[in-house]
């Protein structure tokens, strides 16, 4: 039997099918720009990786797309979607109703879509995600897995916001975090290189891709993160402002004539490193710097001082032992990791720009012998996703 592990963005579409017994991978997949003219897919099934142009405009394309891979004569793994036994889903929000993952009856995927205000970016399309695999894999559970869930441990004094006490206990605000996923990943791989007990281990890891979060891990467990009530907070992001003054809100809504969903919007899919470029692509922006492009070399500062506070912020909580990163732009982006830690002997920080230049996508140190020691670990989000579906499935 097979576990089929589906992790959707706002934009992007990933797959990865795995053995249940070993949780070996058999097969991967993902698709980048979603309804738009550019959206493509690369398939991977162990014997070759292929990338070609594909019109991907909806969730029931990607679905219909992954199916005819796995399927097929040429490129297939599987010859029936019966193999499937469960279908994993990564939900970014599980608010005040999930601390675990679970089987999703028709009461979960009510409270889910209860959640969508929580995770606009996500939060649509992995609930159409869901009704569309419960109609086109009727033989396979369904499994949401929540990102919010790692977080669970953070202590009350760390979730609580210093506003009216009533809006916690009556309507549930409080810091959630994200990421969880990635973190938990991330954090089970660092116990193997260390080869120590994960109670022991007090970490920091910084999540940087699209979104941008940080974890301080005490005992082994989420102490505290950057990424609040939803994943809007804390750092500059790709398209996400971070941490603003709220009462930019008020204004804009009182003086401006901006609606609320307007700012809504643009808050989620029109600020951060797109708000002052027009890019997302942290890669594009670094190699607009070099050219001299004013607007990406005011976004990599204003990133840099951003990246600065929070790390020394969370430094000053909980001693770590090291610092780890992880996401997309931290494991394959050299030159965002060279500036975001770069300037900080004083603090007993010291990357190594050589180790630092060779990494790309892989596992190492990238610190000198001097410094704090500071990780680049890949996560492995579907895995872990698999993980949680395989003890599901087992109880």
């Amino acid at each position: 039997m097979k576990i089929l592990v589906l992790n959707i963005g706002s934009t992007s579409f990933r797959f990865k099918l795995y053995d249940i017994n070993r949780l070996d991978l058999i097969a991967s997949g993902k698709m980048e720009n979603l309804s738009t003219e550019n959206s493509y897919c690369i398939y991977d099934n162990l014997n070759g990786k292929i990338k070609f142009d594909y019109n991907v405009s909806n969730v029931f394309d990607a679905l219909s797309l992954t199916n005819k891979l796995i399927l097929n004569d040429a490129t297939g793994v599987i010859d029936s979607i019966d193999e499937i036994a469960a279908i994993g889903h990564r939900v970014v929000h599980g608010g005040n109703f999930f601390k675990n993952s679970t089987i999703i009856t028709n009461d979960i995927e009510n409270k889910i879509e209860q959640l969508i205000p929580l995770m606009p970016l996500h939060g649509p399309r992995t609930l159409e995600t869901i009704k569309l695999c419960k109609l086109l894999y009727k033989n396979s559970i369904n499994v949401a897995v929540f990102d919010t869930a790692f977080h669970q441990t953070i202590p009350i004094e760390n979730q609580l916001y210093a506003i009216p006490i009533h809006y916690y206990t009556k309507y549930g605000v409080r810091k959630y975090g994200a990421h969880g996923i990635s973190y938990s990943s991330v954090l089970k791989r660092y116990t193997e290189i260390k080869q120590i007990n994960k109670d022991s281990i007090n970490t920091i890891i910084c999540h940087l891709g699209g979104g941008c979060s940080m974890c301080n891990i005490k005992n082994g467990k989420s102490f505290d993160t950057t990424m609040g009530f939803t994943p809007l907070a804390g750092l500059i992001m790709a398209s996400r402002s971070g941490n603003i003054d709220p009462s930019i809100i008020l204004y804009l809504i009182k003086n401006c004539n901006i609606s609320v969903e307007q700012i809504e919007k643009e808050l989620n899919e029109e600020s951060g490193y797109y708000g002052i470029t027009g890019e997302t692509d942290a890669k594009k922006i670094v190699e607009e710097s070099l050219k001299g492009n004013p607007k990406a070399i005011i976004l990599r500062k204003m990133a840099n001082n951003d990246f600065k506070k929070n790390l020394l912020g969370m430094m000053s909580i909980n001693e770590p032992d090291s610092i780890i990163l992880t996401g997309g732009m931290g494991t394959k982006n050299k030159e965002q990791r060279e500036l975001f830690l770069s300037d900080l002997e004083h603090f007993n920080i010291i990357i190594d720009k050589e180790k630092n230049n060779k990494v790309f996508d892989s596992e190492a140190i990238i610190s000198t012998n001097k410094s704090i020691p500071i990780y680049v670990i890949p996560d492995d989000e579907e895995k872990e996703i698999a993980t949680e579906c395989v003890k599901i499935l087992r109880r």
